[in-house]
C-alpha cells in the first residue's frame, strides 16, 4: 500500500473453454466475473473478490464455479484473475506475489518485481547580460548577488533568459517531460530601482511555436533592461512556469468493460485532458510546473561634481608648473656645475 493502490476494479477471464452440460458456456478468453459483471448467464456471480487494508486482495471461487467444473471431467478448467492498481509512488523494486489454495493445499508463486523511476517534471531559469554572455560566458555574466552587480555605462543593457528542461528521467529509456516552448510563461518584476525589463519586445526564436524541449535542452529569449540611472542599483526578478508533455496515463475507470459509449462508467483509452502527438509520441498534459526565482543585478556611478572637476583641473595645473620648475632647477644646476665655483655659488643664490 506505501507503492501501489488497489482501485476496485477487477476481473476474471476463461483460460480455457468452460462447459455446462457439454456445451461451451464460455470461450476460452472471455469474461466470466468481474466488478460490476453481468453474471445472470451464468445464474450467479462466479467468482468474488476481496481487499483488506495491508493490500493483500482474495479472489474465490464460489459454489456456482465449483459446481460447472466438478461436473465436467472431460476437460480442463482454468481462470486468469485482473486486478487495476495505481502506482503512488517512486520505487526501486516493488515485489509482488500470490498464493493459490487449491483444496485447503497453499501454492505460492514466483515473486515478481516492478519498479518506477522518480521523472518529476522541473524547469530551470538563468537569466544573465547579454553583452557579458558573448564575451566571458555564462558564469560571469550570472549576476545573482548584489556584489556581482554590473557596472553600466548606459541606463539600458540587453537580457537573455536561458530556460532549460531540467526534468528527471528514466535510466533506462531516458524518456522525461517534455516541454512546449510555446506554452512556457515568462516573468520579470522589478525588486530594487525604477528601471524594468521591457516584456512586451522579447525576441523569441524563430521555431518558438514548435519548439519542443526534451530533458536538458535549453532554450534562450532575449529583453531590455531599459531605465537605470545615474547613481541607481537595480534588482530585478524573472520566473518561469510551464506544462509538461508526459506520457498519457490510464484512467482509473475500469478497463475491464467494454462500453464505448462515452457515459460515465466508459473506460477511456487516457487520462482527461487534451492528448498531443510529437514524433510519432501521444503525451498528456501534467500539473504545471514553476521554476526558480532568478536575480540580475546592475549599477550605475554616480557623475562627479562639476565644482570638483574644476578644483582638480587647477591642482593639476600647479602641479605640472611645480614638476616643470623642479625639472629647470635640476638642470641649472648641473649645467653650472661645469663653471668656476663662484659662478655656481651665486646662481645657487638666485
Amino acid at each position: 500500500t506505501e507503492y501501489d493502490q488497489y482501485l476496485g476494479n477487477w476481473a476474471v477471464y476463461a483460460s480455457r473453454d468452460l462447459y455446462r452440460d457439454g456445451q461451451v458456456l464460455a470461450a476460452k478468453g472471455e469474461k466470466i466475473a468481474g466488478s460490476g459483471f453481468d453474471s445472470s448467464k451464468f445464474g450467479g456471480n462466479l467468482f468474488t473478490v476481496d481487499a483488506d487494508d495491508n493490500g493483500k486482495v482474495t479472489a474465490d471461487a464460489t459454489q456456482a464455479y465449483l459446481d460447472l467444473v466438478s461436473a465436467d471431467n472431460e476437460h480442463e478448467a482454468g481462470w486468469v484473475l485482473y486486478l487495476q492498481c495505481k502506482r503512488i509512488a517512486v520505487a526501486d523494486e516493488v515485489p509482488n506475489t500470490w498464493t493459490e489454495t487449491i483444496n485447503g493445499q497453499p501454492r505460492e508463486s514466483n515473486k515478481v518485481v516492478t519498479k518506477t523511476p522518480d521523472m518529476t517534471p522541473s524547469i530551470h531559469l538563468e537569466k544573465v547580460d547579454t553583452p557579458t554572455l558573448k564575451q566571458d560566458g555564462q558564469e560571469q555574466a550570472d549576476r545573482d548577488d548584489p556584489k556581482q552587480a554590473l557596472k553600466m555605462d548606459a541606463d539600458n543593457i540587453g537580457i537573455t533568459f536561458i530556460i532549460t528542461n531540467t526534468s528527471k528521467t528514466d535510466p533506462a529509456t531516458g524518456d522525461g517531460a517534455w516541454y512546449k516552448a510555446s506554452d512556457l510563461n515568462l516573468d520579470d518584476s522589478t525588486i530594487v530601482g525604477d528601471a524594468h525589463v521591457d516584456m512586451d519586445s522579447l525576441t523569441y526564436p524563430d521555431n518558438w511555436d514548435t519548439l519542443v524541449l526534451k530533458p536538458g535542452e535549453s532554450v534562450s529569449v532575449t529583453g531590455t533592461l531599459k531605465g537605470v540611472k545615474e547613481g541607481d542599483t537595480h534588482t530585478d526578478r524573472a520566473i518561469v512556469t510551464g506544462t509538461p508533455l508526459v506520457e498519457c496515463a490510464p484512467s482509473n475507470g475500469d478497463p475491464f468493460n467494454d462500453k464505448t459509449d462515452g457515459g460515465e462508467d466508459t473506460d477511456p483509452e487516457y487520462s482527461t485532458g487534451d492528448v498531443t502527438e510529437i514524433d510519432g509520441k501521444q503525451l498528456c498534459a501534467d500539473t504545471q510546473t514553476t521554476s526558480n526565482t532568478d536575480d540580475w543585478n546592475g549599477y550605475r556611478a554616480k557623475p562627479l561634481a562639476s565644482t570638483g572637476a574644476a578644483v582638480l583641473g587647477l591642482a593639476g595645473g600647479a602641479l605640472a608648473v611645480l614638476l616643470a620648475g623642479g625639472s629647470l632647477l635640476v638642470f641649472r644646476k648641473r649645467h653650472c656645475a661645469q663653471g668656476s665655483g663662484r659662478h655656481t655659488a651665486v646662481n645657487a643664490g638666485k
